[in-house]
């Protein structure tokens, strides 16, 4: 979701990361506060530390300007809607995402988000976001992470905006890689995993996001040479791929925290569909009457996120 440039939640994560401490950079309190009010999870994770770091001292980033590189090329519809008559192309650019095409699905979204051509509606812009998300577009996948993750015209669900990060960081998307790292390493909707935050941020910091090596740099003080040196030999195997499939990394790691969460042992969190997975999956759907199953479907993504905003919805267009 276009905010000026900046992601709040990331910019305060961000910070504490590169003090190695619940202190907040300079600038980060007023953010704190209004958390404190809005979020009773951001009080959980921020605790009872009121202290600031000194003035000056901290450093925030900005980290949720989406990246403009596509996936595939432009459709007709939607460099139409980028040029000429406003009204023709808005309507041509509907008529393209009426159709299906992610691409005019995306662009439908930004142009609510910004109020481009269109009344500005954050509803329908997480809407749409949504609808070329789950086709794997990984522009969209990010802009709904973002909404999810700063409650932007949508309640906010910081595990379910992870696995939207985690959907894009795995098909090369810096600023997702950037922000799936960031929440990773501060544990934020999974459980704090320094080594893999440390990949992910190599990963952005190599695409050239500005922000990715101070960060970056703090979490490998925190790791071995031996385990840095591993997570290095991950990102040099990197290759980014589809994400369309509900069994990819990042929404196993999504399910399996969520049944842990409801009390059935999904085993370790780590992206993997194991023994222990499956069966978690298997008493879950028996419990709450989905019928047999061993795999994640997408009505058990449903339950576990209490969101509609992940398979075509019914919201009128």
């Amino acid at each position: 979701m276009p905010t000026n440039g900046t992601s709040p939640i990331l910019d305060c994560f961000t910070a504490m990361l590169l003090t190695a401490t619940l202190t907040f950079a300079s600038g980060c309190d007023t953010i704190y506060e209004a958390a404190k009010e809005a979020d009773e999870d951001l009080q959980e994770f921020f605790g009872t530390s009121e202290a600031t770091a000194s003035e000056g001292s901290g450093t925030q980033t900005a980290a949720s300007e989406a990246l403009e590189t596509k996936a595939t090329e432009p459709t007709e519809a939607t460099e139409e809607a980028r040029s000429g008559n406003e009204s023709s192309s808005i309507a041509a650019l509907k008529q393209s995402a009426d159709l299906g095409d992610p691409q005019a699905l995306y662009q439908m979204g930004e142009n609510y988000a910004t109020g481009t051509g269109v009344e500005q509606d954050l509803d329908k812009a997480v809407f749409y976001y949504g609808e070329a998300a789950v086709r794997g577009y990984a522009p969209a996948q990010y802009e709904l992470a973002e909404a999810f993750a700063n409650g932007t015209g949508v309640e906010k669900n910081i595990a379910w905006a992870m696995r939207w990060y985690g959907r894009a960081a795995y098909q090369g998307h810096a600023d997702a890689q950037f922000a799936y790292g960031v929440l990773m390493a501060t544990g934020r909707g999974l459980p704090e995993n320094p080594g893999e935050a440390y990949r992910w941020l190599l990963l952005a910091e190599r695409q050239g996001h500005p922000d990715a090596r101070e960060p970056r740099e703090a979490l490998e003080n925190r790791l071995s040479p031996s385990q840095t040196a591993l997570e290095k030999d991950w990102v040099q195997l990197f290759k980014p791929q589809p994400s369309t499939a509900l069994s990819d990394p990042p929404t196993v790691l999504f399910v399996q925290y969520q049944l842990g969460l409801f009390g059935y042992n999904a085993g370790p969190v780590d992206g993997l569909m194991g023994p222990q997975t499956v069966t978690a999956i298997e008493a879950y759907s028996g419990d709450h009457g989905l019928g047999p199953r061993s795999s994640i479907s997408e009505t058990l993504l449903i339950r576990a996120s209490g969101s509609l905003v992940m398979a075509p919805c019914t919201m009128p267009r």
